[in-house]
């Protein structure tokens, strides 16, 4: 949270206004290190299950400004994640067990799902 004394000085105001920028972006970057965590929970929570290669590669990078969630393509789950992401398919045992959420558009949909929770945490900069 950002707090401003009124009774502070004059010089103590226009410190604390000149660092604001850099406050709000540490905020940001913070804000978005936890919209990526909770993405890349929901995505797991969402994946197809064969063995659990897939849940354990999909990552979440942050970046000036930006969050990214993905399966890298060299990893152990590359192929089999694009897959599980876009093509039709029959659900296996392991994703049937896992119940209604696990499936198709895996990341797509946690983005999707969480959208409201996402700007909540954004809002938090100001708060």
């Amino acid at each position: 949270m950002i707090q401003l004394n009124i009774t502070s000085n004059v010089i103590q105001v226009l410190d604390f206004i000149k660092g604001l920028p850099r406050k709000i972006n540490a905020q940001r970057q913070k804000n978005l290190g936890k919209v990526g965590i909770l993405a890349q929970r929901e995505s797991r929570r969402n994946a197809p299950r064969l063995e659990g290669d897939l849940e354990r590669s999909i990552n979440y990078e942050v970046g000036d400004g930006w969050v990214k969630i993905f399966v890298a393509r060299n990893s152990r789950a590359g192929a089999y994640a694009r897959r599980m992401e876009y093509d039709k398919y029959k659900e296996g045992k392991g994703t049937k067990i896992k119940g209604g959420r696990a499936g198709r558009l895996y990341i797509q949909r946690a983005i999707k799902d969480n959208m409201p929770k996402f700007r909540k945490i954004m809002g938090n900069i100001y708060s």
